[in-house]
């Protein structure tokens, strides 16, 4: 874990803000804001209830509120929040530019926006191993009729948003496995694979291509394990 200058920066510039979390599934990031703010007003969005369903299946209820509503058209005022924050969740987004557009609506003049995305390049082989998966899972996820990209590099990232914002500050955040032995881990990986491949309605010889692609990952990471990639940290203004 890092972030030290986001922390900094947001702790000189906010004392107990309304932070907005898009996106905010099992939370992520934004426990890592609640922990400078414990005083502050968060709220969440997700687009279906089935963010519930995740929680209750874990035994753990949400840090923060949510809300069920579509991120490209906000039930909120303009010039809402001191602080938006959307992690990880970028490569999942088909049309970026409206929810941009809408997080900039509600975001304050002199709110900042956070956006916290696992970039796809300057990776150790953990990592690599890591986004290699999901990537596996972004093209089953496509299959499946669900929007799923592939993550980008920093540039991209950084290039993409440079189009709605001004980025103030560059940041970064590494989580490190403690794992050692990842036999356990490999073997439900591969049952969870087998059984998305197999009930996936393309045909024999595009499943064979995507087993043969999860047998390569799952022996990378029996062989090197698994990291998540670094996530990028960038905070800007509007």
């Amino acid at each position: 874990m890092e972030m030290g200058k986001t922390k900094e920066f947001l702790k000189k510039r906010f004392k107990n803000p309304y932070v907005l979390d898009v996106g905010t599934g099992l939370g992520g990031l934004v426990n890592e804001f609640l922990e400078i703010f414990p005083e502050g007003n968060f709220v969440g969005i997700e687009s279906d209830e089935t963010v519930f369903e995740h929680y209750k299946k874990h035994g753990e209820e949400p840090a923060i509120e949510i809300k069920i509503m579509d991120a490209e058209k906000m039930d909120f005022e303009d010039n809402s929040f001191d602080i938006v924050i959307l992690s990880n969740t970028f490569h999942h987004i088909k049309n970026k530019g409206k929810i941009f557009d809408e997080i900039k609506r509600v975001l304050k003049n002199d709110g900042v926006f956070i956006l916290g995305e696992m970039r796809s390049d300057d990776l150790s082989q953990k990592q690599k191993n890591h986004r290699d998966l999901h990537h596996l899972s972004a093209e089953i996820d496509m299959h499946n009729g669900i929007y799923h990209e592939n993550t980008y590099t920093e540039e991209e990232i950084v290039d993409f948003v440079s189009e709605f914002f001004d980025v103030l500050l560059t940041d970064y955040l590494d989580y490190e496995s403690d794992v050692s032995d990842y036999t356990d881990m490999v073997n439900r990986l591969r049952d969870i694979l087998d059984k998305k491949i197999d009930n996936l309605d393309i045909g024999i010889d595009e499943k064979k291509v995507l087993s043969n692609k999860a047998d390569e990952i799952l022996e990378n990471i029996l062989e090197n394990g698994k990291d998540i990639p670094t996530m990028v940290i960038l905070t800007m203004k509007k």
